[in-house]
C-alpha cells in the first residue's frame, strides 16, 4: 500500500451537535407576537366600535328611559301640587263639595306620580336623586297631614286664618324640594351628555388608531408571508431528507438482521444527502478485516469486498469517535476500497464510526463527486444520525439475540423443573398412598384391636401423610401453572351462588375455630364468564388462609360486588363491561406493608408458627386468577386485619385453552 495522506491535512473531525447550517426557522416570539398583533388588530377593529356604540347607547337609554321620564313626572307633580294647594284654600273659603272632590282627585294623582318617580329612581337613578325623592315624599306627607286636620273639624273664619299660614309654609317646602330634585336631574342630564361626548371622542380616536393598527398588521402579515415562503422551500428539502430517516427507522422497527438494516441505512443516507454513493464497512472480529455489507448509488463499491482494518479510515473514524471528512483524495489513497479510489478522484467523503455499547463494528461512508458542492454541516449531521440508527440496530439485534437465548434457557429450565416435579410427585404419591391405605387397615383392627394411644399415633401418621399428599398436589399445580398447562372451562358463572356455596363449605371449620364466617353479595351482581372450578379453588385458598390466621372470636367476611375499575395496572382483554371483585376480609393480625409483595412468592408464609401449609396457596391462586384474565391483590394494616381480593372481568372469551 502507498503512502497515506496526513490526517491533519486530509481528514477533519466534526462534532454532530454543531453541524447545523440550515436557515433558522421562525422563533416562537417571531411568529407568535406578529400573529397575536394581527389577531388583536382584527379583534379591536370589530370589538372596540361595538363597545363604544354600546356605551353610548347605554348612556342614551339612561336619559331616555330614566332621567327624561323622571323630569316629566316631576313637572306634572309640581302642577298637581299647585292645583292641590289652590283647591284646599278654595275649599276652606267656600266649603264646596265639588272643590272637595277635586282635592281628593288631586291627592290620588300626586300619590301616583310620587310612586312613579320612586320607581324610576329605584330602576337606575343614583342614590342622591333617590334620597331627594324620599325627602319630597316626606314633605308632601307633612303637608297632607295639615290638610287632613283641616278637613276633619268644622272650619270657622278664625280657625281658617290660623291653619292657612302653616299650610302655606309646608307647601313652599314641598315646592322647594321639587325644584331641588329638578336641579339634580338637570345636573344628571349634563353628566350623562358629557359622558356621551367623551365616548364619541374616544371612538374617533380609536378609529384612527385602529386604522393605523390595520396598516401595521397588513405589513406584518406581508413580512410573515415572505418568511414563510422561505421556510416552506426549506421544509420541502427537509421533507425529502426526513423521508429517508423514516425509511431507516422503519427498518429498525421490523425484525431484520443487522446486515439487512445496514442495507436500508446506506440507501437512506444516499437519499437524505443527495450523495453519489454510500456504503457500510463492517468489522469481522474473527479475522480483524473489513467487509462491505451494504452499498447504494452509482459510485459505491461492490458488495462483499474485503480489506484490512489496520490503517483504514474506518479505524481512524472509530479512533476519533466522531465523523471525519476526507477531501481531494488522490489515487494514492489506499485506505478506501479500490473502486472508490479509482473512480472517485477528488470526491468529498464523510466517514461515520459505528459502535454500540463500547463495541465497534464498522463505519458508514457517503461520497459526492468533485464537480458538485461539498457536504455542508447539516448534511454531515444527518449522516451522523444514520450512523446512530445503525448503532441502535446493532444494539437491538444483539439484545434480541441475547433475549432469545435467555428465553430458550428459561424455557428449558422451567420444563426441566416441571418434569422433575411431575416425576417426583408420581414416585412419592404411590408409596404414600399405599402407606395411608395400610394405616387405614390398621385403624379398622385387621391386625388386632388397638388401644387409644395406638389409635392416636395412627391418626397422626395418616395426617402427616395427607399433608405430604396435599403438598405434592400443590407442587404439581404450581408446576402446571408455570408451564402454562392450566386448562380453562369458561362458562357463565353465578358469583352469588358460588360465594354462598364456598362459604357454607367452610362454615363448620369456622365454627370449630370460634369464628364468625359471613357472606355478603349484591343483589344486582352480573353473571360473569369464567371457570367455576378455578374460581372456587381460589376462593377456597383465600377463605382457608383467613380462617387460619384469624384468632378465636374474630370475623371473616366474604363480600362480592361489582366494580367499574379493575385492579391497578391490569387491563385484561374482555373487561369492557366492568369487573366483579370478591373480597375476603378478616380481623387477623394484619401483614406489614414491606411483606405484602413477598407473600405471593412460593414457599413464603407470613406466620410459620400459626400455619401448617407450604406457602403455595397464594402463588397458585394468583397464577390461576391471571389465567382467568383477573388478579389477586391484598390490602392490609397491622393490627386491623387483611383483605384479599379476587378480581374477575365480567366478560371473557369462552375457550378451553392452556393458560399463558
Amino acid at each position: 500500500m502507498g503512502e497515506r495522506p496526513n490526517v491533519s491535512r486530509h481528514a477533519g473531525s466534526l462534532d454532530d451537535d454543531r453541524m447545523r447550517t440550515a436557515p433558522a426557522p421562525l422563533s416562537r416570539w417571531e411568529f407568535h407576537l406578529p400573529v397575536a398583533f394581527i389577531l388583536a388588530s382584527l379583534i379591536a377593529l370589530f370589538v372596540f366600535p361595538i363597545l363604544i356604540h354600546s356605551q353610548i347607547d347605554r348612556l342614551r337609554r339612561v336619559i331616555e328611559t330614566r332621567i327624561d321620564p323622571a323630569r316629566h313626572t316631576l313637572a306634572a307633580l309640581q302642577v298637581t301640587f299647585a292645583r292641590e294647594g289652590t283647591a284646599i284654600r278654595t275649599y276652606l273659603l267656600t266649603r264646596s263639595p265639588d272643590t272637595y272632590r277635586l282635592y281628593q282627585q288631586l291627592r290620588a294623582q300626586d300619590a301616583r306620580q310620587l310612586a312613579n318617580l320612586e320607581a324610576l329612581a329605584l330602576a337606575g337613578l343614583d342614590t342622591v336623586i333617590h334620597r331627594q325623592i324620599r325627602q319630597l315624599r316626606d314633605r308632601a306627607t307633612a303637608w297632607h297631614a295639615v290638610h287632613e286636620m283641616i278637613l276633619q273639624g268644622p272650619m270657622t273664619p278664625g280657625r281658617a286664618q290660623n291653619v292657612l299660614p302653616p299650610s302655606q309654609h309646608l307647601f313652599e317646602n314641598v315646592m322647594t324640594a321639587t325644584q331641588t330634585l329638578e336641579t339634580e336631574l338637570e345636573r344628571r342630564v349634563h353628566v350623562v351628555v358629557t359622558q356621551i361626548e367623551a365616548a364619541e371622542r374616544l371612538g374617533a380616536i380609536l378609529t384612527v388608531g385602529l386604522a393605523l393598527m390595520a396598516f401595521v398588521a397588513a405589513l406584518t402579515a406581508l413580512r410573515i408571508q415572505q418568511r414563510l415562503r422561505s421556510l416552506t422551500r426549506d421544509l420541502h428539502r427537509r421533507a425529502r431528507e426526513e423521508k429517508a430517516l423514516r425509511r431507516a427507522a422503519e427498518a429498525l422497527s421490523t425484525p431484520r438482521t443487522i446486515d439487512d438494516v445496514l442495507v436500508e441505512i446506506a440507501s437512506s443516507a444516499l437519499l437524505a444527502t443527495g450523495a453519489d454513493g454510500a456504503f457500510v464497512e463492517r468489522i469481522d472480529p474473527a479475522t480483524n478485516t473489513l467487509r462491505i455489507v451494504s452499498a447504494a448509488g452509482e459510485y459505491a463499491p461492490l458488495l462483499h469486498g474485503e480489506g484490512p482494518l489496520a490503517g483504514s479510515y474506518t479505524e481512524r473514524a472509530l479512533a476519533a469517535g466522531r465523523p471525519i471528512r476526507l477531501r481531494k483524495l488522490g489515487r494514492a489513497e489506499h485506505g478506501l476500497p479500490a473502486e472508490v479510489v479509482e473512480r472517485c478522484d477528488g470526491c468529498d467523503i464523510v466517514a461515520v464510526p459505528l459502535s454500540a455499547a463500547g463495541e465497534a463494528f464498522g463505519a458508514l461512508y457517503v461520497l459526492r463527486l468533485a464537480g458538485r458542492r461539498p457536504f455542508d454541516r447539516s448534511e454531515i449531521a444527518r449522516v451522523g444520525i444514520f450512523g446512530n440508527l445503525a448503532s441502535l440496530a446493532f444494539r437491538n439485534a444483539r439484545a434480541l439475540s441475547e433475549s432469545e437465548a435467555a428465553r430458550h434457557d428459561l424455557e428449558r429450565v422451567m420444563e426441566s423443573r416441571a418434569r422433575l416435579i411431575r416425576g417426583f410427585s408420581h414416585d412419592l404419591k404411590n408409596p404414600l398412598g399405599a402407606a395411608d391405605g395400610f394405616l387405614e387397615l390398621l385403624e379398622t383392627g385387621v391386625k388386632g384391636e388397638l388401644n387409644p394411644e395406638q389409635r392416636e399415633g395412627l391418626a397422626r401418621s395418616r395426617h402427616s401423610i395427607h399433608t405430604a399428599l396435599d403438598l405434592i398436589r400443590e407442587l404439581v399445580e404450581l408446576a402446571r401453572a408455570e408451564a402454562g398447562e392450566i386448562r380453562l372451562a369458561v362458562a357463565p358463572l353465578d358469583v352469588r351462588d358460588l360465594v354462598r356455596t364456598i362459604t357454607d363449605e367452610y362454615r363448620a371449620q369456622a365454627e370449630a375455630a370460634d369464628l364468625d364466617l359471613v357472606a355478603e353479595t349484591e343483589e344486582t351482581l352480573p353473571i360473569v364468564s369464567s371457570d367455576r372450578t378455578r374460581v372456587a379453588q381460589i376462593l377456597g385458598n383465600l377463605i382457608s388462609n383467613a380462617l387460619k390466621y384469624t384468632p378465636a372470636g374474630g370475623r371473616v367476611t366474604v363480600r362480592a360486588r361489582r366494580a367499574t375499575t379493575g385492579p391497578p395496572g391490569v387491563r385484561p382483554e374482555g373487561a369492557a363491561e366492568g369487573w366483579v371483585r370478591i373480597d375476603v376480609s378478616d380481623t387477623g393480625p394484619g401483614i406489614p406493608e414491606e411483606q405484602q409483595a413477598s407473600i405471593f412468592e412460593e414457599f413464603t408464609r407470613f406466620a410459620p408458627d400459626i400455619s401448617q401449609g407450604a406457602g403455595l396457596g397464594l402463588p397458585i391462586s394468583r397464577r390461576l386468577a391471571r389465567a382467568l384474565h383477573g388478579e389477586v391483590t391484598v390490602e392490609s394494616e397491622v393490627g386491623r386485619g387483611s383483605t384479599f381480593t379476587l378480581w374477575l372481568p365480567v366478560t371473557m372469551k369462552e375457550e378451553r385453552a392452556e393458560a399463558a
